[in-house]
């Protein structure tokens, strides 16, 4: 519910109506997938009854794609994971919500050191083409890991199936929409 209501605050600084249900158009929004899960299906019911004359657009892509749309003014705002750099002005950052990245690896494989295991066992990569990616691709740079990658892609949800089905093991965000999929890893923080 907070991140739904850091969204409504989100709008209503775009339009600063001082009656919402007089205000008419379409508010575009980019989001990346997991928007998709939430915050997206709480927001949007609560935004439509705050501001019955608009509409809703929820336009799907990754962080960078989003982030150039709304920097060109094709997108009101987008919910995305925080990029590595500075925004550009006029362009502000809210922080929605922290998922700090852990290792997951499947329930059967004993995995008593990370970094080794990172170096020698499969690696499900997040894909670099986002933010998120980048920060794992960041990490492993900055402790010399070059893992053997299995395969490479921007979907999490994904990733921890390929993990729980042991195909290897990976770096992602502990993002509570994932829960039960994280259940059926061994999560090593």
């Amino acid at each position: 519910m907070e991140k739904a209501q850091k969204l409504l605050s989100l709008a209503e600084t775009l339009t600063d109506p001082d009656d919402p249900s007089t205000i008419e158009g379409t508010l575009k929004i980019g989001a990346i997938a997991s928007a998709h899960i939430n915050p997206i299906p709480e927001a949007l019911p609560r935004f439509a009854s705050e501001f019955p004359k608009m509409r809703q657009s929820v336009v799907p892509g990754t962080s960078l794609e989003l982030l150039d749309k709304v920097d060109s003014r094709q997108l009101d705002l987008a919910i995305i994971i925080k990029p590595n750099f500075e925004l550009p002005a006029p362009l502000q950052w809210t922080m929605l919500q922290a998922d700090p990245f852990v290792m997951v690896a499947p329930r059967t494989w004993n995995v008593e050191s990370p970094h080794l295991a990172l170096r020698t066992l499969p690696f499900v990569r997040y894909s670099r083409i986002s933010f998120g990616g980048r920060a794992v691709d960041n990490y492993l740079n900055t402790h010399q890991i070059r893992p053997n990658d299995f395969v490479e892609l921007d979907d999490i949800s994904t990733i921890l199936s390929l993990v729980a089905d042991e195909c290897g093991i990976a770096i992602v965000p502990r993002m509570a929409i994932y829960a039960s999929q994280f259940r059926a890893t061994t999560v090593i923080e």
